[in-house]
């Protein structure tokens, strides 16, 4: 699956990927925490987003994985209030780092 996506806030792109992976919000519990475990039990990429860092440093713990390559994390554990401009931003420079993906101004 490739996925694409663009994050806006007040109608301004503020980043894009082509990234083959999974974004999820509320990854460290309920329906979030469920779609993580089944799309990594298929072999997918997932970029875990919670404002709760506890679990999601619980989660990398337990899924502590790779890509086949061996070289990008198959989870990477990203902490954002997805409410607050600030974190989303703080959120996909991370991503970014880790993944290589091209970022919009």
């Amino acid at each position: 699956l490739h996925l694409c996506f663009t994050i806006y806030f007040s109608g301004k792109a503020v980043f894009a990927t082509n990234l083959n992976a999974f974004l999820i919000t509320g990854a460290g519990s309920g329906l979030g925490r469920g779609a993580l475990e089944y799309l990594l039990s298929k072999g997918d990429t997932i970029i875990a987003v919670d404002i709760n860092e506890k679990v999601l440093l619980e989660l990398a713990e337990r899924y502590d994985q790779k890509e086949e390559c061996g070289t990008k994390p198959r989870l990477l554990p990203v902490v954002m209030d997805i409410t607050n401009t600030e974190s989303v931003r703080d959120g996909m420079e991370k991503i970014r780092k880790v993944y290589g993906d091209k970022c919009l101004d």
